[in-house]
C-alpha cells in the first residue's frame, strides 16, 4: 500500500518535472518570438537570420517569374511564381524566407533537364521555409520551383510595408516573395491591380483592363541582375524623362506638393555624375517614388527607389546604392558582419558628399559634412555591424548608424587625403569594376587599395573599421614676431591619438586682412607650421575643412 502510494507520488513529481521542463522552453520561445516581431531584440533576430544564412549557403535563387494579384481593399496578395535555383554544392533541400502572413498553397519542382514536375515536401518555422526534395541535386545543376501562395502581410518588427485600401508598399524586408539573400537574380513580373491604382515600376507597361473591367494588368522585366525589388502602388502624378538612353520616372502622390521638375533633375544629375565617377550601373530604367506617410527613403535594388524627402543629399545617397549594395553586393544576413554594411551605407554616404562637392562646391560640402558626427566615446567596430543592427529600434541603432554612415563616410574621406585624389578614385573604380555582381567584404576593398599603393594598409583599416580608435588634433605653442613688416608665426600641430596620420592636413590662419592656408605633413608629432603674413594673425585652426574624423574639435584652434 505504502509502496503503491509512493510510486503514484513519484510519477506525479516526474510528470510535473517534465511539464516544467517543457514549459520553460515554450515560454522562452514565445517570449523570444514576441521580442523578435516587436523589434525589441536584435540578438534574437540576428540569431534567426544568421542561422538561415548558414543553412542557405550552397544555393542561389537566380531567376523569378512572378504573377501576382494585389487587392488593396482586402489587404491581400495572391502570387504564383516560378523560381529558378542554382545549386552551388550537392544537397537535397532548398531554404528561403517568406512572410509568415502568407500561406503557401501548392509547391512543385522540375529539373532544368526535365520538364516533368515532381512532388516536394514543405516544412516551415516562422519565416524559414524548407523544401525537401525527393532526391539530391548535384552541384552546378538548376532546378525550378513552382509556388502558389497568398494572404496578408504580417508586420515583422523591422519592416514598414503595408497594403491598404488605396495604396501599397511591398519591399524586400517585408519578405513578400521567397528570398534567400544569397546573390543577384533576374526578374519578370506580371500583375493585376485595381483600375484606380497606378503601379510604380521601372518602365512598367500597363497592358489592358481585366475581363471584368475592375482591374488592369502590368508587366515588367529587369534588364540586368538585381539584388531585390519592391512594388509600390497608389494615386500618383508621374513625370518622365529620357537622357542618354536611360528612362527616369518620378511618381509623387497626388495630394503631395512637390516640385517634380527640380526633383527629377536632381535624380538625373546624381545618376549621371556617379556613372562618370564609378562606371555604368547598367540600369536603363530608374524609378523614384515619393512615398506617402513619411515612409523612409530606401533603394530596393532593382532601379526602384522610395524617398521620404527630396533634398539633394538624400537623393544622391539612395541613387549611390545602385553601385554600392545594388551592384557590388554584400551579405545581408551575416551575424557577425564583415564590413558589408559599411560598403553599402558608408560608401553611399561618401558618394553623396562627393557629388555635393563636385556639383555644388566646397562650401556646400563643408555645410553638409558638419552633419557627419559620431560620439568617439560610444563607438562600435564598423566591420562587425550588420544590416539588422541598423534595422532595429533603440539607442544602439543610433550609434550603429553613426558608425556606418558618418564614421563610415569619414573613413573614405580620410583615405582620399592619404592616397591622393587620382589613386583613390582609381581604387573606387577598380573596386566597382572587379566586384560588380559579386558579394564583397571590407578585405576586398583593402586589397584593391594595397595593390594600388604597393604596401599594406592594415595600419589604416585596422584602427578605423576593425577598431574604435579616435583622432584628436590640437594646436599648441603659438608664437608670433614681426620682422620688417612681416609677421612670422609658428605653431605646433599635435596628433593626440594613437593613430598615425601619414598625410598632409590643412592649417588655416585667420589674419586681420583675410585667410591663409598651409598644409603640414604629419610625419612628425608634433609637426610645426609657419606662416609669413602681412597682418597679425588672430586665430589658427587645424583641419578647418573637416577632412579628418576629429570629433573633439574644441582644441583645434587657438586665438592670438
Amino acid at each position: 500500500m505504502f509502496s503503491k502510494r509512493y510510486m503514484q507520488i513519484k510519477r506525479r513529481k516526474f510528470f510535473f518535472l517534465i511539464l516544467i521542463l517543457f514549459s520553460v522552453p515554450c515560454l522562452l520561445s514565445s517570449y523570444s518570438y514576441y521580442l523578435l516581431i516587436t523589434n525589441k531584440s536584435p540578438y534574437i533576430l540576428k540569431l534567426v537570420t544568421g542561422t538561415a544564412d548558414y543553412l542557405m549557403k550552397g544555393q542561389n535563387i537566380s531567376n523569378y517569374n512572378i504573377n501576382l494579384n494585389i487587392s488593396p481593399e482586402k489587404g491581400v496578395i495572391n502570387v504564383e511564381g516560378d523560381i529558378n535555383v542554382k545549386f552551388l554544392k550537392d544537397r537535397r533541400y532548398i531554404i528561403f524566407l517568406l512572410n509568415d502572413g502568407l500561406k503557401i498553397d501548392s509547391i512543385g519542382y522540375k529539373k532544368a533537364v526535365s520538364h516533368q514536375q515532381s512532388p516536394i515536401s514543405h516544412y516551415r518555422i516562422w519565416l524559414i521555409n524548407l523544401l525537401l526534395l525527393p532526391e539530391k541535386v548535384k552541384k552546378g545543376d538548376d532546378l525550378t520551383v513552382k509556388l502558389a501562395y497568398g494572404g496578408s502581410l504580417r508586420a515583422l518588427g523591422f519592416s514598414d510595408g503595408y497594403i491598404k485600401e488605396n495604396e501599397f508598399i511591398l519591399r524586400n524586408e517585408d519578405l513578400w516573395y521567397p528570398i534567400d539573400f544569397q546573390g543577384l537574380f533576374t526578374l519578370n513580373v506580371n500583375g493585376t491591380v485595381p483600375v484606380s491604382i497606378t503601379p510604380a515600376l521601372p518602365g512598367s507597361i500597363i497592358n489592358k483592363l481585366t475581363e471584368n473591367g475592375r482591374g488592369k494588368n502590368f508587366s515588367w522585366r529587369s534588364k540586368r541582375l538585381v539584388t531585390g525589388f519592391a512594388l509600390v502602388g497608389g494615386f500618383f502624378n508621374k513625370l518622365s524623362k529620357s537622357i542618354n538612353g536611360i528612362n527616369y520616372s518620378l511618381f509623387s502622390p497626388i495630394y503631395h506638393n512637390e516640385d517634380m521638375e527640380k526633383t527629377i533633375n536632381d535624380i538625373i544629375l546624381s545618376h549621371s555624375f556617379f556613372k562618370s565617377q564609378f562606371g555604368d550601373d547598367d540600369f536603363k530604367n530608374l524609378t523614384v517614388i515619393i512615398t506617402p506617410h513619411g515612409y523612409r527613403s530606401y533603394n530596393h535594388g532593382a532601379g526602384i527607389i522610395t524617398l521620404s524627402k527630396t533634398d539633394f543629399p538624400t537623393i544622391a545617397h539612395e541613387i549611390a546604392h545602385n553601385w554600392w549594395g545594388g551592384t557590388v553586393y554584400v551579405d545581408l544576413l551575416r551575424r557577425k558582419g564583415d564590413g558589408g554594411q559599411w560598403i553599402a551605407e558608408g560608401f553611399a554616404e561618401f558618394s553623396s558628399l562627393m557629388a555635393i562637392e563636385k556639383l555644388y562646391g566646397k562650401d556646400a560640402l563643408l555645410k553638409e559634412i558638419k552633419n557627419e558626427n559620431f560620439n568617439p566615446d560610444e563607438q562600435r567596430i564598423i566591420d562587425s555591424i550588420t544590416t539588422f543592427d541598423n534595422l532595429m529600434d533603440g539607442e544602439d541603432v543610433k550609434i550603429n548608424n553613426q558608425m556606418v554612415y558618418a564614421k563610415g563616410a569619414y573613413v573614405l574621406i580620410m583615405l582620399r587625403e592619404i592616397m591622393g585624389e587620382e589613386k583613390f578614385m582609381k581604387a573606387m573604380k577598380n573596386f566597382f569594376s572587379e566586384y560588380n555582381y559579386k558579394i564583397v567584404n571590407s578585405n576586398d576593398f583593402q586589397w584593391i587599395v594595397e595593390r594600388i599603393m604597393g604596401n599594406s594598409f592594415s595600419w589604416y583599416f585596422d584602427p578605423w573599421i576593425r577598431g574604435t580608435e579616435r583622432l584628436d588634433f590640437e594646436i599648441t605653442d603659438l608664437n608670433s614676431i614681426e620682422r620688417g613688416g612681416t609677421f612670422v608665426t609658428t605653431a605646433k600641430v599635435v596628433n593626440k591619438s594613437k593613430i598615425n596620420i601619414y598625410a598632409e592636413i590643412d592649417v588655416m590662419a585667420i589674419t586681420e586682412n583675410g585667410k591663409e592656408i598651409q598644409r603640414v605633413f604629419m610625419d612628425e608629432n608634433p609637426a610645426t607650421v609657419v606662416f609669413n603674413t602681412k597682418s597679425k594673425i588672430k586665430e589658427i585652426i587645424a583641419d578647418p575643412f573637416l577632412k579628418w574624423a576629429d570629433m573633439e574639435r574644441e582644441n583645434n584652434f587657438v586665438r592670438h
